[in-house]
């Protein structure tokens, strides 16, 4: 049983990293809220900041 143990953790070392699966793992959550932040700056933050901006003019 030890055996089978040793072996595996052997496989797992032997077995060349995957850098892409890596670099996108980190992306995917920022791709996923991207929308919002963009819809929240365009549709929130940019109209009240414009009056904000127009109303000392």
């Amino acid at each position: 049983m030890a055996q089978i143990f040793v072996s595996h953790s052997q496989e797992q070392t032997a077995a060349p990293k995957r850098l892409g699966k890596r670099r996108w793992g980190g992306a995917a959550p920022y791709l996923f809220i991207f929308p919002w932040i963009f819809g929240f700056v365009v549709f929130t933050l940019g109209p009240l900041l414009f009056s904000l901006v127009i109303s000392f003019f």
